[in-house]
C-alpha cells in the first residue's frame, strides 16, 4: 500500500535521499531542479524548490547539513546548494564527463566525494577556496556507483564498468599537493577473478 505520493517534478526522479532527521526528501530530476519535500495528509509539503542551474540530467543529490546539499549532473557539473535561499553557492566543474554519484562524509559537512564516467574519483572540501577537487582515484573504466558508510567514513567502495567492486581507505590515498593513486584494499568480483583497469 502506498501511504503517499509527492508529484513534485516534472521528469524522471534520478536520486533520493533523506535528511539527518528522516523528515525531509531531497529528489534530484531530470527537470534540472532540487526538490526538498516531506508526505503530508493533503499532499507534500514543499521546503524547497531549487532550480539548479544544471543544464542536463540531475543524476545525484545529497544533503550536507538539514540547509544545503550538493548535486551531480550529466552536464559534468557539481553544485553546492543553499536550501534556504534555494540557489547553488558553489559550482565545480573539474570531471570531464557525467557525474554520477556522490558521497558525505559523517564526520565532516564540508567534505564530500564524486565519481564519474571520466574514471576518476575526487574529493572536495568545501573549507578550500579550491575551484576543483583532489583526485583519489583513477581508473582506465568509467565509474557509475559509489558508496560510504558513516560507521567508517574514511571507507567508501567504487563501481563501474569494471569488473569489480573496489574498496577503499581515504586515509591511504593522496593530498592535493601529493597525489597517489594506490591500490584497493579489496576487490570484489563475482564469479571471475577481477581485472583492475587503473591508470
Amino acid at each position: 500500500q502506498i501511504d503517499s505520493i509527492c508529484e513534485v517534478h516534472q521528469g524522471c526522479v534520478n536520486s533520493l535521499a533523506y535528511s539527518s532527521t528522516g523528515e525531509w526528501i531531497l529528489s534530484g530530476s531530470d527537470d534540472l531542479r532540487l526538490v526538498l519535500s516531506k508526505p503530508g495528509l493533503k499532499g507534500p509539503v514543499i521546503g524547497a524548490k531549487v532550480k539548479t542551474g544544471h543544464t542536463a540530467n540531475i543524476f545525484c543529490a545529497r544533503f550536507l547539513t538539514d540547509r544545503s546539499a550538493v548535486s551531480s549532473s550529466r552536464d559534468t557539473q557539481i553544485r553546492v546548494v543553499d536550501l534556504e535561499r534555494a540557489t547553488a553557492t558553489r559550482v565545480f566543474a573539474d570531471h570531464r564527463k557525467a557525474v554520477q554519484k556522490l558521497t558525505t562524509d559523517s564526520s565532516c559537512p564540508s567534505v564530500f566525494r564524486s565519481c564519474a564516467e571520466d574514471g576518476t574519483c575526487r574529493e572536495y572540501d568545501l573549507r578550500e577556496s579550491a575551484s576543483s577537487g583532489t583526485k583519489l582515484v583513477a581508473w582506465d573504466a568509467q565509474m557509475f556507483s559509489m558508496a560510504s558508510t558513516a560507521a567508517r567514513p574514511e571507507l567508501f567502495v567504487i563501481g563501474g564498468e569494471q569488473d569489480a567492486v573496489c574498496l577503499y581507505d581515504r586515509r591511504k590515498l593522496g593530498t592535493r599537493k601529493d597525489p597517489m593513486h594506490v591500490r584497493p584494499l579489496a576487490q570484489f568480483a563475482f564469479g571471475r577473478p577481477p581485472r583492475l583497469r587503473q591508470r
